[in-house]
């Protein structure tokens, strides 16, 4: 199962997923909805992983980088991140108050109770334990939301990392280097190249 986890303030769905769907035809691919607070989101995605019983790999972008990384360290799921926000609680707090959802348009209330459960989450991994082998992370030289020299020191040591400019917080070249997560997958599952 390959499992999109979308960025804040957005939606399961999109080009991204489609993308996904083109790359993983043999795979059952989700990109839900997450909800807003963090204890439900991760609680909804360990169910997620638990329901599918396979081989898994997320693919988190920004907040939902995050998740995979969390995933990666209290599951041992496999990960792609893609600019990932590795300490949320901090570059997030800028989004407290009344906030518009970008693929929705619904408006949500972001507190510092969300904030606290994202330092509650991030102070339950232990990033010297995850192996490193486990992740793929991208990152954007150009990212105009976060500052990935910050980003880095929060990876294991080890971690694969691809830089890329002039490809903005929103990863302009996802579908360029889906393949590459194709590869990962089937590296850490031990499966047949797919064609």
């Amino acid at each position: 199962m390959i499992l999109h986890l979308h960025e804040f303030a957005y939606a399961g769905g999109g080009a991204r997923y489609h993308v996904l769907k083109q790359v993983f035809r043999d795979q059952e691919v989700l990109s839900p909805d997450l909800p807003v607070e963090p204890y439900e989101t991760v609680e909804f995605i360990l169910e997620q992983m638990d329901r599918a019983q396979c081989p898994c790999l997320s693919v988190g972008l920004s907040l939902g980088g995050f998740y995979a990384f969390y995933l990666a360290a209290v599951r041992g799921v496999p990960a792609v991140l893609i600019n990932p926000a590795l300490r949320p609680w901090k570059t997030l707090r800028r989004a407290v108050g009344r906030f518009r959802n970008f693929a929705t348009g619904e408006t949500f209330l972001w507190t510092e109770e969300h904030l606290e459960q994202l330092r509650s989450l991030g102070e339950e991994v232990d990033r010297a334990k995850v192996d490193p082998r486990l992740l793929r992370v991208y990152l954007a030289a150009d990212d105009e939301l976060l500052d990935h020299h910050r980003t880095i020191p929060w990876l294991p040591p080890g971690a694969a990392i691809q830089w890329y400019d002039a490809a903005g917080h929103r990863f302009a070249p996802f579908r360029k280097v889906a393949p590459e997560f194709r590869k990962h997958f089937d590296l850490i599952h031990d499966r047949p190249q797919a064609d």
